[in-house]
Formats: structure tokens, sequence, C-alpha cells
């Protein structure tokens, strides 16, 4: 069995989980999604992402819109830990994230992130950490 035929069941596998309730963190299903895409597994089922996608939110019983808003939130999540790791700002692995943290969170993060000068985005973003973390300072 070839690397990227073994990856695409291991995925299959994973996101069928999902829908028998082993697995139920839309974190975990946008990293499959995105292990999906960047091992491009996806093609020996469907001409296009878009359309392996779809097969797999009716699968899951989900929207397309919620699989491709988890996919987009994994992603940003990836980028901002990557870059808060950078700069030694204390981050968790994507699968370890606080049920509180949603996709619409971060959608609505990297909104802010956007139009928010970085300065002032990554000084609120460690005072709130430290805050969080040091509640008595």
């Amino acid at each position: 069995m070839s690397q990227k035929s073994s990856t695409r069941h291991a995925i299959i596998h994973e996101l069928s989980s999902v829908n028998r309730g082993g697995i139920q963190a839309w974190a975990q299903i946008g990293h499959l999604l995105d292990q999906a895409d960047r091992s491009q597994s996806w093609r020996a089922e469907a001409k296009s992402f878009t359309e392996w996608l779809g097969h797999q939110s009716r699968l899951l019983g989900l929207k397309d819109a919620s699989l491709w808003r988890y996919l987009s939130a994994t992603r940003y999540y990836l980028q901002l830990r990557e870059s808060l790791l950078g700069r030694n700002v204390p981050c968790p692995p994507l699968l370890s994230l606080s049920h509180r943290v949603s996709p619409d969170n971060l959608e609505i993060l990297s909104r802010l992130e956007r139009v928010v000068p970085i300065e002032v985005f990554r000084e609120d973003v460690v005072a709130s950490d430290r805050r969080q973390h040091h509640p008595h300072r």
C-alpha cells in the first residue's frame, strides 16, 4: 500500500469515527480535512477537494459550510500558534484547545488581527494570557 493510500485510509477511518460519535471536536475534523487536502488523498475519491468535502459533510451529517469553517479555523489557528510560539507566547496544540475555543471565535480573532495594528494585537494577546495564567500579579 502506498504512503498516499495509507494516509487516505487513515483519514477516512478517523472521519468515519466522527460519524459514529468517536470524535466530536471541530478541531479534530478540521485537522483531518487539512491533512486530506495537504496530502491530496482526496483525489482517489473525487474530482475536487470541494466535491470530496461535500461528500464528507453528508457522511458526517453536517453542512458543507461547517466543514469549511472548521478547516479555515484550523488553518488560522496553526498559523497563529506558530507566530505566537515564535514570540515565546505559550499556546496549546490544536487538538488540546479548550472547549471554549470555537471556529467562530477564531474567525472573529482573524478579522480583528487584520484591522488592529500587530503591536496592539500582540500586546493584548500577551496581556490576556498573563492575566489568565497569573491572576494575582
